[in-house]
């Protein structure tokens, strides 16, 4: 009915491979967006109703900013690490269960019968 495909994509070592290493993109691009946003949420700076000597925090000092920067980047880096870790390994186990097929269902309709699937 449809014709042979030489090669097909998930067979090919490289789209897998890719495939597998383009999971963190949904986090770069949430936490690049976030970081985007914080930048530029100084309208007061910018539109110069306030100089950025005034919008400096006066009892702040360096090594409270360091303290803090250096605990949010050790947060971060074992979320990440756990994040990495799991998915990872999820990755090489693959599948746990066989998939059954579920009478009538087609393509077109994927989830018409997931409420009567059995689990």
């Amino acid at each position: 009915m449809f014709p042979e495909v030489p090669r097909p994509a998930r067979d090919d070592a490289l789209v897998s491979l890719g495939t597998s290493l383009a999971f963190p993109s949904g986090f770069i691009a949430i936490v690049t967006g976030w970081f985007t946003a914080e930048v530029g949420r100084q309208p007061w700076v910018v539109y110069g109703l306030l100089r950025t000597s005034e919008a400096v925090t006066p009892s702040l000092t360096t090594d409270d900013v360091l303290v803090s920067l250096a605990g949010y980047i050790l947060v971060y880096a074992g979320f990440v690490s756990f994040g990495v870790y799991y998915i990872y390994k999820l990755l090489r186990e693959g599948p746990t269960a066989e998939a059954k097929a579920i009478p009538r269902a087609t393509g077109r309709r994927p989830m018409a019968f997931a409420d009567t699937a059995e689990g």
